[in-house]
């Protein structure tokens, strides 16, 4: 994502792909220009169902990136577990569909 020119907000400056262990109160720090997040299920439904929780929480929908409509699901699989360059290409496509999408 660096090489494409995208930054994460300082807030979310970490060494590592992603924090973890995340609590709601921590949701305000999500805010940037674009959110891209994914959901990765299991086959239980529990993920999905705390993806919905978290999306509809006030705090995530007091962000101003869900307010301008700029909150984007995008695939586990091509965004996370597949890796690779045919990954790297469906990522690629996904960021222009979202950002022609905006303008």
């Amino acid at each position: 994502m660096d090489q494409l020119g995208f930054a994460r907000p300082e807030s979310q400056n970490v060494n590592d792909f992603a924090e973890t262990g995340v609590t709601k109160e921590r949701i305000p720090a999500m805010d940037g220009d674009i959110l891209f997040y994914f959901t990765y299920e299991t086959g239980d439904g529990k993920a999905s169902e705390l993806e919905k929780e978290w999306i509809n929480d006030p705090l995530f929908q007091n962000l101003n990136v869900a307010k301008q409509g700029k909150v984007y699901k995008v695939s586990d699989t091509i965004w996370n577990t597949a890796g690779g360059v045919l990954a790297a290409h469906l990522m690629l496509d996904d960021i222009e569909k979202y950002f022609l999408q905006g303008q």
